[in-house]
């Protein structure tokens, strides 16, 4: 029934928050970036997979920071996650880039970490066994 699966993330800054996933290998989706008066939104695919991100910027009414919690006290939408093929290597690579790095560890089968996009959304990477 399903073909695919998008998020969408509501940002403050879509250039901001569109050149940061573009970092982490995401790609506009060709014509899907939109401005209809009140919003820009785009679309962006990481390659070669159905995986779809929609960054939603208002235009007004958006300023607000978002709070930033503890993952566990979160209701709802808890992160977006990504499986990656070595967790060491993003590791150093957001590190680099000077992204905040809020949690990591294992379990069984699978090494994690979780890391804050540009409006302080919980973002996970995964490598499985």
């Amino acid at each position: 029934m399903f073909k695919g699966f998008h998020v969408c993330i509501q940002v403050s800054d879509l250039d901001r928050s569109s050149a940061f996933y573009r970092k982490l290998g995401f790609a506009p989706v060709p014509a899907q970036r939109h401005d209809d008066g009140d919003a820009v939104w785009q679309y962006l695919r990481y390659p070669g997979s159905s995986t779809l991100l929609e960054l939603l910027q208002f235009k007004t009414g958006g300023e607000a920071a978002l709070p930033t919690v503890e993952r566990r006290s979160l209701r709802g939408l808890n992160h977006i996650g990504f499986h990656v093929e070595s967790l060491e290597a993003l590791r150093s690579e957001l590190e680099s880039s000077g992204v905040d790095i809020v949690e990591q560890g294992a379990r069984a089968g699978y090494r994690y970490l979780f890391a804050r996009g540009p409006d302080g959304e919980l973002i996970g990477f995964a490598e499985f066994e």
